[in-house]
């Protein structure tokens, strides 16, 4: 039997998944062994939409060819880290365990010429395929648990949305290559933490587009930390100041967005929404994007044509605000400017928690931000009135000491594994079932190993599924009531143990039976009012271990135990048999009923068995009185009576199988008889109790030839006997898990499913029970196979008659090496009667 640990641990081991389906990467498959794909980029390709990418620790680097056409481009030469087309979600074990960045190889990702709002360039690139839609319920990519890096490679963006929408959390994006001069930074002039862009047109009754980031860090980047961009086109096109129309949202909560600090070759933006952009920032903190030699060039937070008043989605609120949230550090803390970002945008006023108590920007001080200057070396500034005189920036309350924050990135949910045991059901096994656990273990991320023990011993740890052991053991009928013990400790990919025990108690196989009777049903028939009946009752040990008698009870009027070799107390071993004598002396007339109750004391034992007992009591005939006969003249001829004389002899018919009824026919008689008589006999002898017309077939039949012989009466006397001709009783073949029962001319034979060698090399192969008294006589022969090696075995035994036998077989040294190699073979068997008639079965054979 097998106690499964079996891996589900969310892992792929197919290269085909249904739809919503789990696949996991492993760079090195150390702390996931099941992962199918060391790289993401393969199983991003694998997967279908809307599948899920378990990343387990490493640091996979990655490089792809970005998805180009009319509908999303890509400068030629440019290439990604990983391309991502489909919606998908990538959950990783943690920013501090999974990094991804490109290949080491690369010395840019930047196509021929520089390219913001294309599919190119990136660590990482979500776009949609040439055709398909970008509205968010169709193209949303989930990324979290990852540390997102350019390495030594210069990339235009850590990560782009591009025409697609999806969120970053609980992760980091950066460092990225930063230039170290300015001919280098106006070579590669980009070089984001996050960029949203698009290549389409659209309107508001359009797609709808959205990109979140929470609980993440964004750091170390070039020309800015995070880029919600609405409009389209190549660098330096007109377009790119013009809104495109698409309905976008970009959101900014629980996070950090820190720039390099005062520095005096790049000027660096914290957060900057451009043409027509909506969304909003909480909770977050923005700092350190200070341009020295123009802080006016540097900013927390830049709106370039922002969407900034009330949200045509949704007119009960602003389509942008900053609420909760810290500027430090910035050369503007927040700046409200038109699309060329050369002046403070006209009649479209920012909101920065507008009105909100508990929701306010702190703003470096306790006064606020100063209006229309850059920043001073504590307070933020904020861009000041736009031409027509009115603020550019509406502040409502201001936070005069900084808000608390959760430390980012955001902890990665990692739930301990799950196991149990899969079999064996129930928490039993069954004799003659070897103890082979296999377990059935469940990870978020992956199972790392598994470790079984048995009563305490280990077995071995396995890394990989399936999760199957050995024991060794094999329970035998003397372990039956025992109770083992077998635990597994499974480690998920974070070391996180749980441990996982079951008891399993060995019961009996299927269809066990200790105690087996010859017959279930005693039919003494009519029985004269002070005259008695006896049947005898056959009693076996049918099952694997000793059996002791327990009191042999006797219920009804008439019915009692008059004999036999059977006692209270009386030990049976494995295929003994012991008889009793049930006796029918009824005292009144009428139909009578009873039971005999046989019970007994073994291993794996069940109810005691009952023998239904019935007869009926019936009067003796009246004696006749003649009167005398006055002869007239003149006298008759007398008729002198015939006693019957059989012309067609009797017949046996029904199903001549055991638990089979059989009825006598009882031929044709001259003579008009008035009675019939009948007796059945078992290979020729009177089978006691049985004088009807019919008769149940019993276990004592087994390979016996059954017949009637019948008598005939009338006035004149009683003619016969007649003897019908023979039938031969057969035992149905049956089958369970652990045994073939099959029947050899008079015999009934038992073999194991399996059969275990000794030490010394003996193998008992079938239990053989004789049914005929005068003996069986055997022949046992065999082929063993294992592996490619064969030998042919053959024995021959004489078993009594009523007695039972263990025929076994010793293997030789070449086929016991053979066994040794292999661990289990087959034997197919056949056992031969002395009339010819055989029983077959197949063995699997193994060490002990």
């Amino acid at each position: 039997m097998r106690i499964g640990v079996a891996c589900t641990a969310l892992s792929a081991f197919a290269p085909v998944a249904a739809p919503a389906s789990t696949w996991t990467v492993d760079d090195d498959r150390i702390q996931c062994p099941n992962a199918a794909f060391g790289s993401i980029q393969a199983a991003v390709d694998q997967a279908a939409p809307w599948d899920t990418l378990v990343i387990c620790d490493g640091t996979y680097e990655e490089q792809s060819t970005p998805a180009s056409g009319a509908g999303s481009p890509s400068q030629p030469g440019s290439l990604n880290g990983l391309t991502i087309t489909k919606p998908l979600t990538l959950k990783g074990a943690g920013a501090a365990k999974v990094t991804i960045r490109p290949s080491s190889s690369l010395t840019t990702l930047a196509g021929s010429a520089p390219y913001l709002r294309d599919g190119g360039g990136n660590v990482v690139t979500v776009s949609r395929q040439s055709r398909d839609a970008t509205d968010r319920n169709t193209m949303f990519v989930d990324i979290s648990g990852v540390t997102i890096t350019s390495g030594t490679t210069y990339a235009e963006a850590g990560v782009a949305f591009f025409n697609a929408s999806g969120a970053i959390r609980d992760s980091v994006v950066g460092p990225l290559v930063r230039a170290a001069d300015a001919g280098e930074l106006a070579a590669r002039p980009h070089g984001w933490g996050v960029v949203v862009a698009n290549s389409q047109q659209g309107a508001e009754a359009g797609p709808r587009r959205e990109v979140a980031i929470e609980r993440s860090r964004v750091f170390g980047y070039q020309s800015g930390g995070v880029l919600f961009d609405d409009a389209r086109g190549p660098d330096g096109a007109p377009e790119t100041l013009q809104r495109s129309g698409i309905v976008s949202y970009g959101y900014v909560r629980d996070s950090s967005v820190e720039g390099s600090g005062p520095d005096a070759l790049i000027p660096q933006t914290g957060v900057r929404y451009h043409a027509g952009q909506r969304g909003a920032i909480s909770g977050s903190v923005i700092a350190g994007n200070s341009y020295t030699p123009d802080l006016r060039s540097s900013a927390g937070v830049l709106l370039t044509d922002a969407e900034t008043g009330t949200d045509p989605a949704n007119p009960v609120q602003r389509a942008f605000s900053i609420s909760d949230s810290s500027l430090t550090g910035n050369g503007y803390g927040l700046f409200n400017a038109n699309a060329a970002n050369d002046a403070v945008r006209h009649g479209a006023p920012a909101a920065a928690s507008l009105g909100v108590t508990g929701s306010e920007v702190f703003w470096g001080c306790t006064t606020g931000p100063v209006i229309g200057v850059p920043s001073g070396a504590t307070c933020q500034g904020a861009s000041g009135s736009d031409a027509g005189g009115a603020a550019s920036v509406q502040l409502g309350f201001v936070r005069r000491v900084a808000p608390p924050f959760a430390a980012v990135p955001g902890a990665t949910a990692d739930d301990a594994p799950t196991a149990r045991f899969g079999e064996p059901s129930g928490g039993t096994i069954a004799v003659g079932e070897p103890l082979d656990p296999v377990v059935v273990a469940r990870d978020d991320f992956g199972v790392r190993s598994v470790a079984v023990t048995f009563d305490g011993d280990p077995l071995g740890r396995l890394a990989s599924a399936p999760y199957e052991f050995s024991t060794g053991w094999t329970p035998d009928y003397a372990d039956i009531d025992a109770v083992v013990e077998v635990a597994a400790t499974v480690v998920d990919s974070a070391g996180q143990e749980t441990v996982v025990t079951e008891e399993v108690v060995v019961v009996p196989p299927a269809g066990y039976e200790p105690i087996a009777l010859d017959t279930l049903d005693a039919a003494f028939g009519a029985v004269l009012l002070g005259e008695g009946a006896e049947r005898t009752v056959t009693i076996a040990n049918s099952g694997g271990n000793p059996l002791t008698l327990g009191p042999l009870d006797v219920a009804g009027a008439g019915f009692a135990v008059a004999g036999g070799s059977c006692a209270a107390g009386a030990v049976l071993e494995v295929g003994d048999t012991c008889t009793l004598v049930a006796r029918f002396a009824p005292a009144v007339a009428g139909a009578a009923s009873g039971t005999l109750t046989v019970s007994y004391d073994a291993l794996g034992g069940g109810d005691p068995a009952v023998v239904a007992l019935s007869g009926a009591g019936v009067e003796p005939p009246p004696v006749e009185r003649r009167e005398p006969v006055v002869v007239l003249d003149p006298p008759a001829r007398p008729v002198t009576p015939v006693a019957p004389a059989p012309t067609a002899a009797p017949r046996v018919t029904g199903s001549a199988t055991v638990g089979g009824t059989l009825t006598c026919a009882p031929g044709r008689w001259s003579g008009a008889p008035t009675s019939l008589a009948y007796q059945w006999l078992r290979d020729g002898a009177p089978i006691a109790g049985a004088s009807a017309a019919t008769y149940r077939l019993v276990r004592a039949d087994t390979g016996a030839r059954v017949s009637c012989r019948v008598l005939a009466a009338n006035a004149a006397g009683v003619g016969g006997p007649a003897l019908a001709p023979g039938v031969l009783v057969s035992l149905p073949r049956r089958t369970t898990r652990s045994a073939i029962v099959a029947q050899a001319g008079a015999a009934i034979a038992t073999f194991p499913r399996i059969a275990v060698v000794g030490g010394d090399g003996r193998v008992g192969v079938v239990r053989v029970a004789c049914m005929r008294t005068s003996g069986c006589t055997l022949k046992l022969t065999g082929r063993l196979a294992i592996g490619r090696s064969s030998a042919r075995v053959a024995l021959t035994r004489e078993v009594a008659g009523g007695r039972s036998a263990l025929l076994t077989l010793r293997l030789g040294a070449r086929a016991r090496r053979a066994l040794a190699s292999r661990g289990r073979g087959t034997l197919a068997l056949a056992l031969v009667a002395g009339d010819g008639a055989r029983a077959t079965a197949t063995v699997r054979v193994t060490e002990r």
